[in-house]
Parts: C-alpha cells; sequence; structure tokens
C-alpha cells in the first residue's frame, strides 16, 4: 500500500512539470492590410495597417525574391501602441536589381513581453511600369515582353521551354523555383533600367533571383534563339548546383551556356583560338577562374576559350562524367576534386589536354608578375554575411511542441530512475526483515 501511494505522488508530480512546461514567448498570426507602391526604378514602397491586441513595440518587414530561400530582414521604426501604420521605403534607384521581380513579403511584431505577431504573406511584382508587360508561362518558366504578339511571345517561351527539359536532363538536375525571362525591345529601354554601365553589355543574369534579362527585339529569331537558351544554362546551372558550397570557376559556368547554344560553333570558334594562340592571346587558366572583366575584347575571347574547355571535356569525359561533376560539386568538393572523383584529372590538366589534342598549341605561360593560382572553387559567404539577409524565422507552433516533447522525456527519464530506485530499497527492506 504505501507502495502504491509514492507511485501516485510520483506520477502527479511529474504530471504537474509536464503540464509546467518552459515558459515560450507566442508567436501569433495577426491579420493586417498591406499595401505596396511601386516607383520604379526609384524605389518599392511597403506599408503596412494593423490593430493588435496588446501594445506593440518593434517592427520588422520581411521580403525574399521568388526563386531565393533567404529573406531580407528590415527594422521599421514604430511609435508603440495597439494600432500601427508603418512604412518602409526601399530605394533601388543605384542597385543592380533585375526589372519585373517577384516578391514575397511579410511584417513581424513584438511586443513589449517579448510576444510576436506575424501578418499573413503576400506577394508584388516590382515592374518597370514604362511599358505594357505581356507574359506566358508555366510552372516551371514565365516569359514577359512588350515588343511583338501573342506569336512571338510563344515562340519565345517554346524556346526556353526546350531548353529547361534538355538541361534537366544533361545536368542530371531538377528546377526548384520557376525562372523568369524578361525581354526588352532595344539596348535604349534595357540601359534605362539599370544604373550606368558598359554600352556592350547586352543582357543581365540574376541565378540567385531565378530571373534574366536581355535585349530581344520582336522578330529576331536567329538571336532569340541563341539567348534564351544561354541564359536558361545560367538559371539552371545555379539551381543543379544548390548544395555546393564552392563557386565553380566561371569557364565551367559560361562554357556550359555557349555549349548549350543551338548552332554551328566548332572549327571556325577553333581557328579564332589557333590564331589568338599564335599572337600570345590566350588567356591563362587562371583569368578564366572569375570575372572576365570589362574589356569586350578579352571578354569575347574569355567566352570562345570557356566554351572550348567544356566542348573537350564533354568530348573526353562524357554527358556522365559531367553530371557525375555536377554530382560531386553538391557533395561539398572543389572543382579540381570533382573533375578528379569524375574525369580522373583536374583543372591544369584538362586546360593542358585541350590546347595540345584540341588546338595543336602549347599552353600560355603567365605574364611576368602574375601568379598562377591554385584553380580551386572560391567558398560561397553563407547567407547570414549577406546584408539584411537571413532565414525565415519558425512558425509558432514548432518550438514550443519541440520543448515540450523534450521536457517530457527528461521528466519520464526521472520518473523511471525514481521507481527504479524505490524497487531496490523496498526489495532490500524485504530481505532484511526476511
Amino acid at each position: 500500500m504505501r507502495l502504491s501511494k509514492i507511485a501516485l505522488i510520483l506520477l502527479l508530480g511529474v504530471a504537474t512539470l509536464l503540464s509546467v512546461a518552459m515558459p515560450t514567448r507566442a508567436q501569433t498570426e495577426l491579420q493586417a492590410t498591406l499595401e505596396t507602391e511601386n516607383d520604379f526604378p526609384r524605389a518599392l514602397i511597403f506599408r503596412v495597417e494593423v490593430d493588435a491586441p496588446t501594445t506593440l513595440t518593434e517592427a520588422r518587414l520581411y521580403f525574399r525574391p521568388e526563386a531565393s530561400e533567404f529573406w531580407n530582414s528590415i527594422p521599421v521604426t514604430i511609435e508603440p501602441g495597439a494600432h500601427i501604420e508603418a512604412e518602409y521605403e526601399w530605394f533601388t534607384k543605384n542597385q543592380v536589381l533585375p526589372p519585373n521581380l517577384k516578391l514575397e513579403y511579410y511584417w513581424r511584431f513584438r511586443d513589449a513581453e517579448g510576444n510576436t505577431y506575424t501578418t499573413q504573406h503576400e506577394w508584388v511584382e516590382y515592374l518597370d511600369i514604362r511599358f505594357d508587360w505581356k507574359r506566358l508561362g508555366d510552372e516551371k518558366v514565365t516569359i514577359m515582353w512588350y515588343d511583338g504578339d501573342e506569336a512571338w511571345g510563344r515562340a519565345m517561351y517554346e524556346t526556353a521551354r526546350q531548353a529547361i527539359d534538355a538541361l534537366e536532363q544533361e545536368l542530371g538536375a531538377t528546377l526548384d523555383h520557376p525562372i523568369r525571362i524578361v525581354a526588352y525591345a532595344n539596348g535604349s529601354d534595357f540601359r534605362s533600367a539599370f544604373p550606368p554601365q558598359q554600352d556592350w553589355i547586352g543582357g543581365q543574369a540574376f541565378p540567385d533571383m531565378g530571373i534574366t534579362v536581355q535585349i530581344i527585339g520582336a522578330g529576331e529569331y536567329d538571336w532569340m534563339q541563341r539567348v534564351i537558351p544561354h541564359e536558361i544554362s545560367h538559371l539552371v546551372f545555379h539551381q543543379a548546383l544548390k548544395d555546393a558550397l564552392a563557386t565553380p570557376p566561371a569557364w565551367f559556368n559560361e562554357g556550359l551556356a555557349m555549349y548549350n547554344e543551338p548552332g554551328d560553333f566548332g572549327e571556325e570558334e577553333r581557328s579564332r583560338l589557333r590564331n589568338a594562340a599564335k599572337n600570345g592571346e590566350l588567356l591563362s587558366l587562371s583569368r578564366l577562374q572569375g570575372n572576365f572583366g570589362a574589356d569586350s575584347h578579352e571578354v569575347n575571347l574569355a567566352y570562345i576559350q570557356s566554351w572550348g574547355m567544356v566542348d573537350f571535356l564533354i568530348r573526353d569525359c562524357g554527358k556522365d562524367g559531367l553530371r557525375r561533376i555536377i554530382a560531386e560539386l553538391n557533395n561539398d568538393v572543389t572543382m579540381d576534386e570533382a573533375l578528379q572523383r569524375a574525369c580522373g584529372y583536374d583543372q591544369a590538366t584538362l586546360y593542358e589536354r585541350w590546347l595540345r589534342e584540341d588546338l595543336g598549341v602549347e599552353p600560355p605561360t603567365s605574364p611576368a608578375g602574375e601568379s598562377e593560382p591554385s584553380p580551386t572553387s572560391t567558398p560561397n559567404p553563407p547567407p547570414e554575411s549577406a546584408p539584411s539577409s537571413e532565414p525565415e524565422p519558425p512558425t509558432g507552433l514548432i518550438s514550443p511542441l519541440l520543448l515540450t516533447c523534450i521536457w517530457g522525456v527528461c521528466c519520464l527519464s526521472i520518473l523511471a530512475f525514481l521507481s527504479f530506485t524505490l524497487a531496490i530499497f523496498f526489495w532490500r527492506r524485504g530481505r532484511t526483515q526476511a
């Protein structure tokens, strides 16, 4: 009887511990009125009006591009109160941002006790409002244009969709986020959407945001059928390497994009490369690792050399080898290590073999004063190092539940230990009395 009473007391004690779980701060969804104002290209203005059941003291705006997994977190000053009207003006005039960017956003508030209140999520498109945009797309790609009829838009869409299907198979990857292609009719319209830049730039890709902005005038079929697969390659390539911690060298990225352009690449490009070799103009491997620079002649040569290396790599190592390289890069290894595992050689060997076997020339020597760095990939900074960027905070249901489970396991462990101790105690007592 006494043992039963003690066990009952222990059970009641554990139940009390479970009911007094560790205190958690409440996180409540708050219905609010969310608005935006488009002042492209100067600014995008976010506004919110909310009535809360308590006095709110802090406010933050969260927003992210459609294809990004990381949220920009912006503190916004407010006057403490239960009724809040807040505004944040995102100045974009001097930022290189793609027009027609689609953003997801919401607001989060905090009261004096640390409780948080989150509004519903909304979407906004930061459109270049100077033009009347048409659009055509599906769950994988959307084409936006203003110059040309529906037939022209469908031709661009079908070219993009075919390129995506081919690249997913070629790279062994599947798109996780939709792609958006924005087509300007001419260079003047295109350049006016961005801060000042070199006149020879004919397009901009934003892989982190899943969008590319290009100059594609209505009826320019030959150019359209080249530039869209090229730009799609960059965007699919970026998503194919979603688990990689290292940035692949520029020659691999740009070479693949050139390789995926339709058309008769081959002897003409190799002839240009042989002439560059004779004139001592070939770029060293180190020059093909990162940004190709601003000199249009060198940039053009870098693109052709990158295509040549990728073309040789695929002929030598095969399409399966290419997929193995992508898979290895997603295992957090450098480009050299991925090449070694997939094809049996590193970048330097690939570069030298390509020149000797494909072009019949010797590798160029680095100019005086230029050292040949180890051609390894440069790690991407973690998301936390990006300005005002952080993952979305957890919802208010997961954390308290997890903590309660942990607390419950601890209490049950204590109960088991005490029960075992009492059992040993009474067993020994019984033997002593006997």
